[in-house]
């Protein structure tokens, strides 16, 4: 008894010392499944590496996170933690949604074990590790060149759905890795000069498991999506092995030619380092014989030909659920890719 009690003092005092950043950081893991200290860093959690091991270390003690870190092969030195929701923190989730954790999806503790073992885990990490360079501010990034990455690379990432709330809502048509939405960063020299303000695209990241057919075959499943919604959202595939995309792309202009209306397949592909993403690495596909130049995705949104409608109200991007949503009321919603602002609590301290 004295154990539970303390158990639950220990949780109370977590409580009432969690910051709105700690809840956006619970919803992101209630999202994504795992996200590595890193990644962590990438979003903006805190200002700096330290800073977001301190505070995980905290919430990990309060049980409101679990994490692992993964065994590497000798000479591969030592894996980043994994961070995953704890049980405290899926009760907390839970409960400020109405509902129960096993209604949110959580399984327990012994879900941080199966996430672990799952063969797909470096899979998932690669695409989160894609996904949160773009959020990256440009100017922390020192592993890139400034001339590599070129005037443009100022977008912001503005919305992150996981493969898991895609395979909900466009799972009747395709499974991409991501769902994401992105804005023009008005620091940047071109923003606001009459270009497009967002724009829309899904992920595919491609370790070069499955064969070019496989991969070239998917997008039978997006003609399909964008004939039945009406919108041509790009596809952008990302191939982790550098000498993979001069192939990839033939096999995917094969596929192009077998779909009655081809153009409603925007796809641009890019491989290299992730740190590479919002540079000029992009690769429009275009017929036999096209020869086009890399961009970066803010040069491709302020060539779209039809941009997207604006988001309403300016805050959170209004996205139409296509595809056939799975109608549960309990899925939670899509949480932002960046934490809120930081606010000065009431004793003067940063919350």
């Amino acid at each position: 008894m004295s154990g539970r009690r303390s158990e639950t003092d220990r949780l109370r005092q977590a409580l009432g010392r969690i910051t709105g950043r700690d809840r956006w950081l619970l919803a992101m893991l209630a999202e994504h499944t795992v996200l590595t200290t890193g990644q962590l860093l990438d979003l903006g959690f805190a200002d700096g590496l330290r800073q977001v091991q301190n505070r995980t270390r905290t919430l990990h003690a309060a049980g409101l996170i679990d994490r692992f870190r993964p065994v590497l092969d000798r000479g591969q030195g030592s894996a980043p933690i994994h961070h995953l929701l704890g049980p405290h923190g899926a009760a907390l989730l839970a409960a400020e949604h109405g509902h129960t954790t096993a209604e949110i999806g959580y399984r327990g503790p012994a879900r941080t074990l199966a996430v672990a073992h799952r063969m797909t885990l470096a899979h998932d990490v690669a695409t989160h590790t894609l996904v949160t360079r773009l959020a990256r501010p440009h100017h922390l990034d020192r592993s890139v060149r400034s001339d590599a990455a070129g005037p443009g690379t100022g977008v912001v990432l503005a919305q992150w759905w996981s493969a898991a709330r895609c395979r909900r809502c466009f799972g009747h048509h395709v499974r991409p890795d991501a769902y994401l939405t992105l804005t023009a960063d008005r620091q940047s020299t071109d923003a606001g000069a009459g270009g497009v303000e967002w724009w829309e695209m899904f992920l595919e990241y491609d370790t070069g498991s499955e064969t070019l057919t496989r991969l070239a075959d998917k997008l039978a499943g997006y003609h399909s999506l964008a004939a039945a919604t009406g919108i041509a959202t790009p596809v952008a595939i990302w191939t982790a092995l550098p000498g993979r995309e001069p192939g990839a792309r033939r096999a995917l202009i094969a596929a192009l030619h077998r779909l009655t209306r081809p153009w409603l397949v925007p796809i641009l592909t890019a491989s290299g380092a992730p740190c590479t993403v919002t540079g000029r690495v992009w690769l429009p596909l275009g017929p036999p014989g096209h020869r086009a130049e890399r961009v970066s995705l803010s040069d491709l949104a302020r060539h779209a030909p039809h941009p997207a409608p604006a988001p309403a109200g300016g805050g959170e991007v209004a996205v139409p659920v296509r595809g056939g949503g799975s109608g549960d009321p309990s899925v939670l919603p899509a949480p932002s890719p960046r934490p809120p602002h930081r606010s000065r609590s009431r004793a003067g301290g940063r919350r």
